[in-house]
């Protein structure tokens, strides 16, 4: 079952229902307090093996220990493509709890329906020599965007590696998260600057409409040339030549 892309310029390959938290699963719908980061051990080559796993539903084997419902909802490939395959609104099967403690800003709930996830493609322990400029890209501009659209806090804790959460995991490895590779100061720095052009945005959009407010109070007023004067002493600060 397909679904519209929620970030702009997805490749939507949707997971079989079965790897997610959907409407059937009686779990409400996700809204996400922080990014967990994941690698799918596979090659960083033009295979992209993650997506296409994550549409078929591999049956739990109580022998080997492995299937059962899984997915991310996101997948970003060596050529900076990014994957959907999860619905913005609901819960991956990506982040459960083992042997480590829960983040300080989780609810009681499951981690699924809290976080947003994405795989990376290549492995944990080769993560850095493998990762070219168009995937951190687009990891970044994917990040910031996430920040923004939900509103996450700006605050240590809000992007992890799966790691943190499993003791029987080591994805993304140390280094992508670390202060030596600069991902998340990066991250933050765009979401901040984000932030500031907003603000900034908002209070010319302010200081026009007391402007407009200002001229119609001079025009009822039946004070034409001092609101004549006035635009055109506007015009003149804003570089246009009235006639």
């Amino acid at each position: 079952m397909t679904f519209p892309a929620a970030y702009p310029g997805a490749i939507v390959v949707p997971a079989d229902p079965r790897n997610y938290y959907g409407p059937g699963s009686g779990r409400r719908k996700c809204w996400p307090l922080a990014i967990i980061y994941h690698t799918p051990q596979e090659p960083s080559d033009d295979r992209e093996s993650t997506p296409v796993y994550f549409s078929t539903f591999h049956p739990y084997d109580p022998v080997t220990g492995l299937g059962g419902p899984a997915s991310t909802r996101y997948y970003g490939d060596n050529d900076g493509d990014l994957y959907q395959m999860v619905p913005e609104e609901w819960g991956a099967v990506a982040n459960g709890l083992d042997g480590k403690p829960k983040p300080y800003w989780a609810l009681s709930e499951s981690l699924n329906l809290q976080t947003d996830n994405i795989e990376i493609e290549g492995y944990a322990a080769t993560l850095k020599e493998t990762m070219t400029n168009a995937q951190w890209r687009a990891l970044v501009d994917w990040s910031v965007w996430d920040f923004i659209r939900y509103g996450i806090p700006r605050e240590e804790g809000r992007m992890m590696g799966h790691y943190e959460l499993s003791s029987q995991r080591s994805d993304p490895g140390p280094w992508f998260l670390s202060s030596q590779s600069g991902f998340k100061a990066e991250v933050l720095a765009r979401v901040n600057q984000y932030e500031k052009d907003v603000k900034a945005l908002r209070a010319d959009v302010e200081a026009q409409r007391r402007e407009l407010l200002t001229l119609a109070h001079l025009i009822a007023t039946g004070r034409d040339g001092e609101a004549d004067a006035r635009v055109r002493y506007m015009a003149t600060a804003g570089g246009i030549q009235l006639p």
